[in-house]
């Protein structure tokens, strides 16, 4: 918005959005590291697949 309406640069814009495009991506990795987690846990209290033979 602020780059639309020329209060800010275009490199400082690119800046922020390179910013904010890591956030998000250690959020991602963040939410797969607990879903993984919780994965782990519930293998380790005996939750799982029963294989049939």
């Amino acid at each position: 918005m602020r780059y639309n309406e020329g209060t800010t640069s275009f490199l400082e814009f690119l800046n922020v959005q390179t910013a904010l495009f890591g956030a998000q991506l250690s959020a991602s990795e963040s939410y797969k590291s607990q879903l993984q987690s919780v994965v782990k846990l519930y293998l380790a209290l005996g939750g799982g697949w029963n294989q049939q033979n």
